[in-house]
């Protein structure tokens, strides 16, 4: 997945991996795929050092934009700590997260797909990554 652009990134200490984050290209977009640690040690701050490194690898790698998938539209409420979810404390901290790097909000059409028919989809599919490859090029060489 990371063969030409992306990243697999994986952070250390004392000789153990305590966090890992991967994202992947399409087009000039960045995607953020996983992040993952471990809970110790906690006064350790992990993920915001991954994603940022990230960040850098791919603008490095000339993608325009970088993905952290996951937020809210700009149409939905963030939903409290309060709201009766069991997981409404995780979901107000991945916000919370995803907020300190100031992103902008952008509605992209769903991920799920059902090919009904596969030989056409996979056709499609591979033109439309083409295309948005070559735009993303023609983009970069643009000063």
């Amino acid at each position: 997945m990371t063969r030409t652009r992306g990243s697999l990134l994986l952070g250390w200490l004392d000789g153990k991996v305590i966090c890992g984050h991967s994202t992947i290209a399409d087009g000039d977009r960045a995607f953020w795929l996983s992040l993952a640690s471990t809970d110790e040690p906690q006064d350790l701050p992990r993920n915001y050092a991954l994603v940022w490194a990230a960040m850098q690898q791919a603008q490095a790698q000339g993608l325009r934009w970088y993905d952290m998938a996951g937020g809210h539209s700009r149409h939905e409420a963030v939903q409290g700590q309060d709201s009766g979810h069991a997981t409404a404390g995780t979901e107000a901290g991945r916000m919370q997260f995803k907020s300190a790097f100031a992103p902008e909000t952008s509605e992209l059409v769903p991920m799920m797909v059902l090919p009904l028919l596969r030989p056409v989809h996979a056709v499609l599919f591979a033109l439309r990554q083409r295309y948005r490859d070559h735009m993303a090029s023609r983009r970069r060489a643009i000063p």
